[in-house]
């Protein structure tokens, strides 16, 4: 996610990429239950560090967390207590790798909750040296296919490679990122990487906008669970998981925010049928 966030405002766009978080937009109205009124009233409420690791579930509704990467790296991590960390495995962008990311995963390991993981995608159509890439001929949707899968892979097995294992994790799906002017390229590439890490037994998700998706990948619907990154401060961060950002078929889990020079998460809990809000 780094640049993880894109706003539409030229001044929040500066605030947000020097901490590595995504768009904002308006708030929408309505009341909250009471597990996200108190997190949003309360954003440092202190947790149980004691990691209780619940593979594949979503963080229950209230719970708030952070997502670090490589710009912590030789800085300082949110201070513990905390209830779940969520780490980038890549350096901003896809085939890079976060250099402080071991670390990082171990200081994630002391949240209350499992950590989960995020990786930054795109689609470059020009990159040759992707394998298998050449089996797909001039076919551009499989290249794009294969780019996606490969470029998860190797997000995976760098996380595997220093013992970091996540039940969940999320595609980073951002403008900033270097994408094919054909948005169903792009849309296939991410399809790539999802049923990759599906493949492994991975939940994914997609971290992104409702603006940012459909200025990628168009019309696609990806039908994964939502993190969404438009929120300003913890009380729309709230009122957004009551309300719902959810976009191409997908239903809003999560939502950040940016508090205390951390991109803050708070989770909403497992994704809810718009007919439930």
């Amino acid at each position: 996610m780094h640049a993880r966030s894109v706003t539409l405002a030229l001044g929040s766009i500066i605030a947000l990429l020097a901490v590595g978080c995504r768009a904002r937009v308006d708030a929408p109205h309505g009341a909250l239950p009471a597990a996200l009124a108190d997190a949003a009233a309360t954003p440092t409420t202190a947790v149980s560090p004691t990691p209780t690791p619940v593979p594949n579930d979503p963080y229950p509704a209230g719970a708030i967390g952070y997502a670090i990467s490589w710009p912590q790296c030789g800085g300082p991590y949110p201070e513990e207590p905390f209830a779940f960390g969520i780490i980038g495995v890549t350096y901003g962008w896809a085939f890079s790798r976060n250099p402080c990311f071991a670390e990082e995963y171990r200081w994630a390991q002391r949240g209350q909750y499992h950590p989960s993981i995020y990786m930054n995608t795109n689609y470059v159509a020009s990159k040759a040296d992707i394998p298998g890439l050449s089996a797909c001929g001039a076919d551009a949707s499989c290249r794009a296919f294969r780019y996606g899968r490969a470029e998860a892979e190797d997000a995976y097995a760098y996380a595997t490679s220093v013992d970091a294992v996540a039940r969940i994790w999320w595609l980073d799906v951002q403008i900033v990122s270097e994408w094919s002017d054909d948005v169903s390229l792009n849309a296939a590439s991410v399809r790539g990487a999802t049923e990759y890490l599906q493949s492994k037994g991975v939940r994914v998700g997609i971290s992104s906008t409702a603006f940012q998706w459909a200025t990628v990948a168009g019309e696609a619907q990806h039908g994964r669970p939502v993190w969404d990154a438009s929120a300003l401060e913890a009380d729309m961060a709230a009122r957004f998981c009551h309300d719902g950002k959810d976009f191409a078929g997908g239903r809003t889990e999560q939502v950040a925010y940016v508090a205390e020079g951390f991109e803050t998460v708070l989770a909403c809990g497992a994704a809810a049928p718009p007919s439930a809000r």
